[in-house]
């Protein structure tokens, strides 16, 4: 028999108050994972097409003409797609922005500062945390029971968004382009007859391309990315459950942990286009967060180029959002268990 203040007793408790609120926050992933397929099939059937054709009358390449596009203000939207990463002629590459996108790291973040910030200092608040430590349990045993259903919950969460994101793509597929309103065709055909000049008859024509692999989906390779998407709410959850043990308000961790979690985004996206923040990049958890590198075969490692130069240094960036998180649990746990508890607000 389970004794009373058990680590299983303690994770049923939690189950039990944190089920309706996880279920709801899954639901929202789920349901953004299932619909990006059908948002972005228009690009990768249309407007892809529509960029190639205008690279290849111009004679340039594709690539030439995303530098023109994501030049200036627009390489803010080319860092929030994941940077160099992405060739927005790839249908795998393009349906991977999800992983990264701005909605899905906010909406990641929100939920595990929320639920570190209520975990103790919540309890303290509203008077349960007293309750709960009158009975034979101890304070490591409740700060563990935090850690492990925190672990459980995100791994839940990872895969149920990207199995969604897996039907999402396969409910897309196969693509096939369409082609080109007429209006639009006939304009590009008389452009190509009115700007024609002799130079044209040098001009190397495009390489063709393999339509076959450019809009070739596997799904399954979502499911790949599942272990970064649960090590960035597991980093999150244990900085804010460190905060939280130092914290006797709910409200004023929430507001702390948001703060610093919004710099880190701010800082992560920003230092990528501005010279002077760039040496602060690898103190944010959003640096070392590379699910389209799992996703489409990459390294997944960093270099911390910003701080010992290129190529000296390759790190797996997950595991740095484990070892993050596990010690935010860790100062959190220590805390925890030597601090004298205030009287509830």
């Amino acid at each position: 028999m389970r004794e009373p203040g058990s680590v299983l007793v303690l994770l049923g408790r939690h189950w039990r108050d944190w089920r309706l609120a996880m279920a709801v926050f899954t639901l929202i992933l789920v349901g953004f994972g299932l619909l990006w397929g059908s948002i972005i099939k228009r690009s990768l059937e249309q407007l892809s097409p529509f960029f190639r054709l205008l690279a290849g009358q111009s004679g340039l390449g594709l690539t030439d003409l995303e530098g023109m596009v994501f030049d200036g203000p627009g390489k803010m939207v080319r860092t929030l797609i994941g940077g160099d990463r992405v060739t927005l002629d790839k249908a795998m590459d393009i349906l991977s922005i999800l992983l990264v996108h701005p909605l899905t790291q906010v909406l990641v973040a929100l939920w595990a500062a929320g639920r570190g910030a209520t975990a103790l200092a919540g309890e303290l608040e509203r008077g349960t945390l007293e309750l709960l430590l009158s009975q034979p349990v101890s304070r490591p045993k409740v700060a563990v029971s935090h850690a492990v259903f925190d672990l459980a919950s995100w791994c839940v969460i990872a895969v149920a968004f990207t199995t969604a994101a897996c039907a999402g793509a396969w409910w897309i597929s196969p693509l096939k382009e369409r082609p080109l309103p007429p209006q639009i065709q006939l304009k590009l055909d008389q452009a190509k007859w009115w700007n024609w000049s002799p130079a044209s008859l040098f001009r190397q024509s495009p390489a063709p391309t393999d339509d076959s692999q450019r809009l070739k989906i596997e799904p399954g390779r979502f499911l790949l990315a599942a272990p970064s998407v649960a090590a960035l709410g597991w980093s999150v959850s244990g900085m804010a459950f460190a905060i939280s043990a130092f914290g006797r308000s709910r409200m004023g961790v929430l507001g702390i942990v948001t703060l610093i979690v919004t710099l880190m985004f701010l800082v992560n996206l920003l230092g990528q286009l501005w010279e002077p923040l760039i040496f602060l990049r690898p103190l944010c958890v959003f640096y070392y967060y590379l699910p389209q590198e799992a996703m489409l075969g990459g390294s997944g490692l960093v270099d911390l180029a910003e701080w010992v130069g290129p190529q000296r240094l390759a790190i797996p960036g997950f595991w740095i959002l484990v070892a993050i998180g596990l010690a935010g649990y860790l100062v959190g746990g220590a805390r925890f268990s030597t601090r004298d508890l205030p009287a509830p607000l």
